[in-house]
């Protein structure tokens, strides 16, 4: 019984909170004008599921969300993602070349460019 009402509970936080997955911030990138903070995060989301590692960008004034609506790329498993800044509107992104575990890659959000850099295929 206490199962099903651990199940219900994560069910209706997910429909509330987003998820309920953990998420553990990597690093943080903030953009040369101070504007806006991209993040690597890696997101555990239980025994049944493999790890993704995810990238998120939010203004500088807002509060890390962990939402995964919320991520401009997502990779499975844990890989190396490096962040940095060419300009305050171009965010780089080196990732891992995983073209079958790549979830997610959008090229905009807000009014930032988002450009990927394949990393060495030796980077996990």
């Amino acid at each position: 019984m206490w199962k099903v009402l651990l199940l219900a509970s994560c069910i209706v936080a997910g429909i509330v909170l987003g998820s309920c997955c953990a998420n553990e911030v990597h690093s943080e990138s903030v953009s040369p004008d101070g504007r806006y903070i991209a993040s690597v995060i890696e997101r555990n989301c239980g025994a049944t599921t493999d790890y993704v590692t995810a990238v998120q960008i939010r203004g500088a004034r807002s509060a890390f969300s962990g939402r995964t609506w919320d991520d401009v790329f997502r990779v499975g498993g844990v890989a190396t993602v490096r962040l940095s800044w060419d300009g305050s509107n171009h965010l780089l992104v080196a990732r891992p070349h995983r073209p079958s575990q790549t979830f997610a890659a959008s090229s905009t959000w807000d009014d930032i460019r988002i450009t990927y850099i394949d990393l060495p295929p030796d980077t996990r």
